[in-house]
């Protein structure tokens, strides 16, 4: 999946954060990479997995 700079501006307005116009190409490309790595997780077959669900207990 390819992110464009756009959307990586939009995403830094949204969450708050300045990216400086210098390193928007550099965050685009880091999170276009993190999303193809995630996206191996799609091709996965979990039917017969059940989730697991753990929480600590300092989470309350």
């Amino acid at each position: 999946m390819t992110v464009s700079s756009e959307a990586v501006l939009l995403l830094s307005r949204l969450q708050g954060i300045e990216i400086p116009p210098e390193d928007v190409e550099d965050v685009r490309v880091a999170l276009s990479a993190h999303l193809e790595s995630v996206k191996v997780l799609e091709e996965l077959d979990l039917t017969d997995v059940e989730p697991i669900v753990h929480f600590d207990p300092r989470w309350r």
